[in-house]
């Protein structure tokens, strides 16, 4: 990967939202057509692309903060469909309240776990696949109730992270002068000093599993974050929750003019 601009990771950034968006379109009209696997497969990549927009944010970070990037680790990352997988799973985690008020590193890493088996039933619906010793096709292996799980869970993530876009417009107005103005606000001082070097993200570290879920969840646990993280699950439904009243009244209106 050659060296992206901040501009240029915005407007990847947008990019990355339309192209979601009509993933989960036509994963849609594939359900609608019985098309399980297809609309599976389909569910399934705009989730691993909407990942892209939460891993690019923290490289224009630190793009706006000096930091040097390693620019061919950053792109084996944005090419490895399990460290997005990974990244889905991160995000479902934030969204459940921990029990007793603590991140769990254990739980996390639990979790983590099932990236492979993920990545293997997005395999399966769409190339066929030898499975004790038959060999099986997509629309064999993915049925009605799993693609229609899988779809509904992509279009809830895309309206999460299109809620995280329009957060991240507002702040920075997706330009390199807004983004480095935004950094240099208080509050935000304050975020990257109680994350210290877990912040810097220069080098792209690779740590072990257990290292990485360890540090996650310290972070999450730290003082400063710990009120913030425990608003965002309600935070999050709440606003899901708006969406989708939305949602049914503008189907109600549109079936009182037919």
């Amino acid at each position: 990967m050659e060296p992206l601009s901040i501009t240029q990771i915005f407007a990847a950034s947008t990019k990355i939202m339309e192209n979601a968006q009509e993933l989960v379109e036509e994963a849609a009209l594939l359900l609608e057509h019985n098309r399980n696997a297809r609309a599976f497969a389909l569910a399934h990549l705009a989730s691993e692309e909407l990942i892209k927009f939460q891993f690019l944010l923290p490289v224009a970070l630190e793009l706006a903060r000096d930091h040097r990037i390693d620019w061919k680790k950053a792109d084996r990352l944005l090419r490895n469909h399990e460290v997005k997988i990974r990244g889905a799973i991160l995000l479902d985690f934030m969204r459940e309240p921990p029990q007793g008020g603590v991140y769990q590193a254990s739980e996390l890493s639990q979790r983590m776990s099932a990236s492979g088996t993920l990545n293997d039933m997005k395999n399966l619906s769409l190339y066929t696949s030898l499975i004790d010793h038959d060999f099986v096709k997509p629309s064999e292996c993915i049925d009605a109730q799993t693609a229609r799980a899988c779809v509904s869970y992509a279009r809830e993530q895309l309206q999460i992270f299109q809620m995280m876009y329009v957060a991240v417009f507002a702040l920075t107005e997706m330009t390199e002068e807004g983004l480095r103005r935004c950094i240099a606000m208080p509050e935000f001082q304050t975020m990257l000093q109680a994350l210290g070097s877990n912040a810097d993200l220069s080098h792209l570290p690779t740590p072990s599993k257990q290292q990485a879920m360890a540090e996650i969840t310290t972070v999450f646990n730290h003082p400063t974050f710990q009120p913030l993280l425990a608003q965002f699950p309600s935070i999050v439904e709440q606003m899901l929750q708006s969406l989708h009243q939305a949602e049914s009244q503008t189907h109600q209106d549109g079936q009182q003019t037919l």
